[in-house]
């Protein structure tokens, strides 16, 4: 299976995960980033928080950013 790291940016620092997940493809990384993402800003929100610039960076084993998914992208109701 793939492995996939979910880099976590928080407005201004860049939170690199070395660790990694093995997921059977893309659809289960994107799954995953949105479901983690909609968390942090649950939880950001809770603590009264700005959650316009958090992200997740979705990168393949090569360290290629396959996507970037946003807070507004979970808030706003945008899923696929």
């Amino acid at each position: 299976m793939p492995l996939y790291f979910f880099h976590v940016r928080d407005g201004k620092d860049l939170i690199h995960d070395h660790v990694g997940i093995e997921l059977p493809d893309f659809g289960a990384a994107l799954s995953e980033a949105r479901a983690a993402m909609r968390e942090l800003a649950i939880e950001a929100l809770r603590h009264a928080q700005g959650v316009h610039r958090m992200e997740i960076e979705i990168n393949d084993g090569s360290g290629r950013t396959l996507q970037v998914v946003t807070s507004r992208d979970v808030l706003d109701g945008d899923e696929p």
